[in-house]
């Protein structure tokens, strides 16, 4: 059975992981779930593009876990 935190991390992965598909053709990139620890990794050819895809994955995190936060409270 899995917890809690197994369970958003699976569905924060799964919402996720389709926008791997639109990332720059010069970017590379994976998203995995281990133990509900989200590793997400990117390489990219330019450092300007790695940063605006770190900065993009990582709102997109903070705002499903603050959804999860807020949906759990009522």
């Amino acid at each position: 059975m899995l917890g809690v935190y197994e369970k958003v991390a699976e569905a924060i992965l799964a919402s996720i992981k389709p926008d791997l598909n639109d990332i720059p053709k010069e970017c590379r990139g994976e998203v995995v779930e281990n133990h509900s620890i989200l590793v997400i990794r990117f390489s990219c050819s330019k450092a300007s593009i790695l940063k605006a895809l770190n900065n993009s994955f990582t709102n997109i995190v903070l705002m499903l876990l603050d959804l999860v936060r807020c949906l759990g409270n009522e």
